[in-house]
């Protein structure tokens, strides 16, 4: 900054101690003195300049106890008005003292450390009886960063009120008096008398001001003047560090109405640049030294409507997005960003004002050097409030996977709604789709108007399934009482049953701590009050490790173009309790086989059997038996056996020599099954 002001700049650096780093530190509106005015100021510190052959040279100090004496050695004699040697001297003398605060108290907040901080420092000036004053001040965001830092601030806000608590005027014809420098007050009758001098350096004090006036023997109007020299000077104690406060050479500068900027990053083609705490950096429209890249700001916060511990909204501004811009407490040290703006770069989500019923959000996809640029990928939150058309979709534009609520209508891009594509709830993707649910599932069709009710109600889909479960249990037992199904085998399967609808059904009844029993156990089920279809191209496949069971207040058909296979481990029973059974085969044979035991047929009135030809061929012997008749048919011949009338009509009778005919059996090899099961069917 100094380098502005001439060839060769001269300044020198009296300052101490570690300074303090600047996140930002912003000059705005206001001189380049008043800014350097202002930060050393705040800084405590102090600055006077030295003059001599080769000009002026500017002193910026921190510890004004170490100043130089002037030039004419550090005694100045104090001599009033009539004194009988004229040389250099002080003529008057006074004192000024001021009620102080007798204690600083500063608070301040930093976001990293997210607690307000208090640190205090009393004064080391004696003030008598007065009443204890504590000064408090608020130092703002980022006032200090830590306890330390704190204090030390607090030392120097005091130091700033002592200083001014006690001052004193002179006035006098000394030459050699300049700010910056001290003397040492003699010969005078508080200060300085001959043998009582002070020990402890009360009688230095260190000039902080001074007013000259010269008059030299120029003639005006013709009379001559008589020459002289004054000077009128404000000194405080040497001893007492001299801070001259905020405000001494300085105004505060403030920015109080809000601006906009732009948003800036890393040269590439990155759209976010951010660091940890979702900050960014912008370029502000009046800085001419930036060059729209990371080093033209610092890190600034960006406000959002809901932040929390890992909560909230995010949305980091992008690069090249127009961002509102206030200060916290008008500092331009301490910008914050407040909000974003469209402009003619950065247009609104949706074409307006035709898209005007659409709120929400859009984002758009990271690509490089295109994440903040129209097109491209994206996903939204829509609220469409158009009227009676009104609906809430969330999608992504990878696999155009999306949620449709309302009155369902498509929303492409920045063009907004297009086609009504109908009412309900939509969820589509061009990927795959998995619905999950680890304590239970219900999808039904059964009306909750107005969605009212537990969302887990089924009380219809309970009742039909303990309806189908009854109607097991009936078929059960009577296909015991005919024989048809062994009690033993059937009773695991029924418990189940049970045990299942319990489960789906809630067993039990609600209370304050489980108000909604339903699906006590991870069920899938499935109901509808009209009707459940499921068609593929391809193939269906169920399977359950226990049981199967199909209940149905009808029919059941099953259809198919090519085969109808079963294979059982255990047992396969049918009953038919009224209207009969029938196997048919339109072409083809009808093969029955026992591999292992036997085959047996029973009716009650007749058995009867219709063919062209019918074979019956046994392996060892056939006995047919009516009414205590007989035929016995094996190897060892014909037996024939009656023990009423046996007659026999031929046209002929012959009686030749002894023939058989072969037969081929061939008894297909029996597998195994891994898993036992039994295959019930009745109605």
């Amino acid at each position: 900054m100094f380098q502005d002001y001439s060839i060769y700049p001269r300044w020198q650096w009296w300052v101490s101690g570690e300074e303090a780093v600047f996140t930002d530190a912003c000059q705005f509106d206001e001189s380049d003195f008043n800014y350097l005015s202002r930060r050393w100021e705040a800084a405590g510190w102090h600055y006077f300049y030295q003059h001599d052959e080769q000009g002026h040279t500017l002193v910026i100090a921190s510890d004004s106890t170490r100043v130089q004496p002037i030039d004419a050695g550090p005694e100045l004699r104090f001599q009033a008005e009539g004194g009988a040697r004229e040389e250099d001297a002080l003529s008057a003398w006074s004192a000024t003292r001021e009620i102080m605060p007798s204690s600083v108290a500063l608070s301040s907040f930093n976001f990293k450390d997210p607690w307000p901080v208090w640190r205090d420092a009393p004064t080391l000036n004696q003030q008598g009886s007065t009443p204890h004053i504590e000064s408090y001040e608020y130092t703002g965001a980022y006032g200090f960063n830590n306890a330390a830092a704190g204090y030390e601030q607090a030392k120097l806000r005091m130091e700033e009120m002592e200083a001014i608590g006690k001052f004193h005027q002179g006035e006098g014809n000394c030459r050699f008096i300049e700010p910056g420098r001290y003397f040492r007050l003699i010969d005078h009758f508080n200060h300085g008398r001959r043998g009582c001098g002070d020990p402890g350096g009360r009688d230095d004090f260190l000039i902080l001001s001074v007013r000259h006036k010269i008059i030299n023997n120029h003639r005006l109007h013709d009379k001559p003047e008589q020459s002289s020299y004054r000077n009128w000077l404000v000194c405080s104690r040497r001893d007492i560090p001299w801070r001259p406060g905020r405000n001494f050479n300085s105004r505060d500068t403030r920015i109080l109405a809000p601006q906009t900027a732009t948003v800036v990053g890393y040269s590439g083609p990155d759209s976010l640049c951010t660091d940890e705490y979702g900050r960014v950096r912008v370029q502000f429209h009046w800085d001419r030294e930036g060059h729209h890249d990371d080093g033209s700001s610092a890190w600034i916060r960006a406000a959002s409507a809901w932040a929390g511990a890992e909560l909230g909204s995010a949305a980091i501004p992008r690069v090249g997005s127009e961002v509102i811009v206030q200060w916290l407490s008008g500092d331009p040290d301490r910008p914050i960003i407040t909000g974003a703006l469209a402009n003619v770069r950065n247009m609104p989500a949706w074409s307006l004002p035709s898209q005007r019923a659409l709120s929400g959000w859009r984002s758009r996809e990271l690509a490089p050097e295109r994440g903040n640029a129209p097109g491209g990928r994206g996903n939204h939150l829509v609220l469409d409030d158009t009227h009676e058309r009104i609906q809430a979709q969330l999608k992504s534009d990878h696999q155009c996977s999306q949620l449709s609520l309302g009155y369902v209508t498509r929303i492409a891009r920045t063009q907004g709604r297009e086609d009504a594509r109908g009412e309900g709830w939509e969820l589509v993707t061009d990927a795959w789709g998995v619905a999950r649910a680890a304590r239970g599932m219900l999808i039904t069709t059964e009306a909750r108007r107005n969605a009212a009710g537990p969302i887990k109600g089924l009380d219809e889909t309970a009742q039909r399934l303990n309806e189908a479960q009854q109607a097991q249990q009936h078929h059960a037992r009577l296909a015991e009482q005919c024989g048809a199904l062994d009690p033993e085998q059937h009773s695991d399967l029924l418990a189940a049953l049970k045990q299942q609808n319990e489960a789906i059904a809630g067993k039990q009844a609600a209370t304050a701590e489980h108000p909604f029993p339903e699906l006590s156990t991870p069920q899938l089920v499935l109901a509808s009050p009209a009707g459940i279809a499921a068609t593929t191209a391809k193939s269906i496949h169920l399977a359950a490790q226990e049981h199967t069971v199909i209940s149905t207040g009808a029919n059941v058909s099953i259809t198919a173009n090519e085969g109808f296979f079963a294979s059982l481990r255990k047992t396969f029973r049918v009953l038919v309790e009224k209207a009969g059974m029938k196997l048919i085969a339109v072409a083809g044979n009808i093969d029955i086989q026992a591999l292992s035991n036997n085959i047996h047929l029973l009716a009650k009135l007749k058995i009867t059997q219709t063919a062209d030809q019918i074979t019956i061929t046994a392996k060892e012997q056939i006995v047919i038996n009516g009414g205590g008749s007989y035929a016995r048919f094996s190897g060892d011949g014909i037996e024939l056996g009656t023990s009423g009338d046996f007659v026999v009509h031929a046209a002929n009778d012959e009686f030749t020599s002894p023939k058989s005919i072969n037969t081929q059996w061939v008894i297909p090899t029996q597998g195994g099954f891994d898993n036992e099961g039994v295959f019930l069917f009745s109605a």
